[in-house]
């Protein structure tokens, strides 16, 4: 696991993405020295759609037919 300070994750964020998704390597977010999130690989079928959510316009109301 590779460990990164906040602010240089901000700077490097798109290619620190490709980085992980290349190599599977995880990558550990500290804030302050204290590890604030962890930057992972998503597995193939880790995360699935279980319904499509209405697309929603200006005022949080649903668009379409009423």
């Amino acid at each position: 696991m590779k460990f990164m300070t906040v602010t240089n994750a901000k700077l490097t964020l798109t290619a620190l993405v490709m980085e992980v998704e290349k190599t599977g390597i995880p990558v550990c977010i500290t804030r302050n020295g204290i590890p604030a999130v962890i930057l992972r690989k998503v597995r193939k079928g880790e995360i699935g759609l279980v319904a499509k959510e209405p697309p929603v316009g200006k005022g949080g109301k649903p668009r379409g037919s009423r």
